[in-house]
Parts: structure tokens; C-alpha cells; sequence
């Protein structure tokens, strides 16, 4: 999944942008990464909000950590992983827009170039243990990413 300042919320408090969630196997387990607060809509640094719970690593930004369980834990500041071409996206748009095919010509793709090129997003990565023996026969495994202000704390999930 990924966003840009997709809602009016985000557009207007960046700390409760939510760019991108990925969710993948590796050899030591299943990653999980978290993008949030977009550079392109200015300072909106995330601040811890008092969670609850027992610590499973401490460390510091930028630096990985050993979680109790074998796992890892970074956060910090991060290229944007996103990748978009302008004149593809507007030649997308307009197709829609318009009901016809997508018309690439005399675009050169050997010239192209991304719109999210030097923007950061505030980034978590998690390592942890393969979820996949927990997930059950539908080895399906259900993610999301919440985004709250002191003012929203506690979040509570919705029911699946």
C-alpha cells in the first residue's frame, strides 16, 4: 500500500500521514516497514504518544536494535521509497479522466524521472519472527498502520 497525502486529514497534519506499508518474508522472518510523514508537506516530525506495553528493544534513531526475541528494529529518516514519473502520471490522469487509452507519445523512458527524488519519509522497519505459522490455514496475516495524536490515544483497531 502506499499514500501521498491522500486525505484532507493528512494534507492538513502531516504526522498523520501514512505513505506506505509493506509487508514481506525474509530469511530470518517477516518484515514489517511503516512510512509516515511525507517531506513534501513540510515539518511534521512524529512524536512518541506514551504507548503501552513492554519494551522488546531500546535504541537509538537511526541505529538497528536486537529485539529479546531475535529480532530487529530500526527507525529513523528514509529516501521515500516511492517512485512516480510526472508524465506518466498525468498521462494516466488524463485517460482516465477522458475514457480513452493512455497515450505515451513521445515520451522516452531512458529520460524519465521520479517526483518523490529527494523527499524523506519518517520510517520504521521491524523484523520479527516468520508470522506465517500464526496466520492459520488461509496463511493470511492482517496488517494496519494507525496514525493518532495524543489527543486520539488510545487507538483502537477495527474489528475484522
Amino acid at each position: 500500500m502506499s499514500h501521498h497525502l491522500d486525505s484532507p486529514t493528512a494534507r492538513q497534519d502531516p504526522r498523520l500521514d501514512i505513505t506506505d506499508l509493506f509487508v514481506f518474508r525474509k530469511e530470518r522472518g517477516t518484515v514489517l516497514v511503516g512510512d509516515r510523514s511525507h517531506s513534501a508537506a513540510g515539518e511534521g516530525s512524529p512524536r512518541g504518544l506514551g504507548a503501552t506495553g513492554t519494551p522488546t528493544a531500546e535504541g537509538r534513531t537511526g541505529e538497528t536494535a536486537e529485539t529479546a526475541g531475535g529480532g530487529r528494529v530500526w527507525a529513523g529518516e528514509a529516501d521515500d521509497p516511492f517512485w512516480i514519473e510526472p508524465d506518466v502520471l498525468h498521462a494516466v490522469g488524463g485517460a482516465v479522466q477522458d475514457g480513452t487509452t493512455i497515450d505515451l507519445t513521445g515520451w522516452d523512458p531512458a529520460a524519465a524521472k521520479n517526483a518523490f527524488a529527494g523527499h524523506t519519509v519518517h520510517s520504521f522497519v521491524l523484523e520479527l519472527d516468520d508470522l506465517l505459522p500464526a496466520a492459520g490455514q488461509d496463511r493470511r496475516v492482517g496488517v494496519w498502520a494507525p496514525a493518532s495524536l495524543a489527543t486520539t490515544f488510545p487507538y483502537v483497531p477495527p474489528r475484522p
